[in-house]
């Protein structure tokens, strides 16, 4: 089974360092942002059959990071990958009571 590493917006230097320590290159894909501030997310490779990790952490600012993390989620799960897994090392709203 291949292994697939998206990096996130949030911490770009971090999925790289993840992805020198395992030996594999980042995944191409796009995310920008429209003039309302809506995200858009695309995925530049294929990801049907393969384990897709995503490293997003949900630093400031938490909402609009961790919707990019959902929204790399939902583009890996329609292109049909087997399993996505989200790489969290800050997750925000964890303290909140």
């Amino acid at each position: 089974m291949t292994v697939q590493l998206f990096a996130g917006a949030a911490h770009p230097d971090l999925a790289q360092a993840v992805a020198d320590l395992l030996g594999i290159q980042l995944g191409a894909r796009i995310i920008e942002r429209f003039a309302d501030d809506e995200a858009h997310v695309q995925l530049c490779e294929s990801t049907r059959g393969r384990d897709v990790y995503i490293v997003q952490p949900t630093s400031l600012p938490v909402d609009r990071h961790l919707f990019e993390l959902l929204l790399l989620s939902d583009a890996a799960h329609r292109a049909g990958a087997a399993r996505i897994t989200a790489i969290v090392p800050y997750l925000g709203y964890a303290r909140q009571d």
